[in-house]
């Protein structure tokens, strides 16, 4: 879960729910032959891809707050007084 507050902090709009769909559609590639160590590892990924998916659509509708935009600073040349423009 801190994961998934962390990804959907830091990386574009939309990388949350494709994580979770790829970790949700990667359990069902694994084949458990009913061993119980793999149903817990695939149980535990259809859980966190479905749980990060729903996150992943409240993030991709939500509104971000955009940072606040710095005016950058351009150089000039200082106007030469004494020069005379046609």
């Amino acid at each position: 879960m801190v994961a998934f507050w962390a990804i959907s902090r830091w990386t574009p709009k939309g990388t949350l729910l494709a994580v979770s769909a790829a970790l949700y559609f990667a359990s069902w590639a694994i084949d458990t032959g009913r061993v119980r160590e793999l149903v817990l590892l695939t149980g535990l990924m259809r859980l966190l891809g479905f749980v990060g998916g729903i996150l992943g659509l409240i993030d991709l509708c939500r509104k971000r707050r955009q940072p606040p935009i710095v005016a950058e600073v351009v150089e000039t040349e200082p106007i030469d007084s004494s020069s005379k423009l046609p």
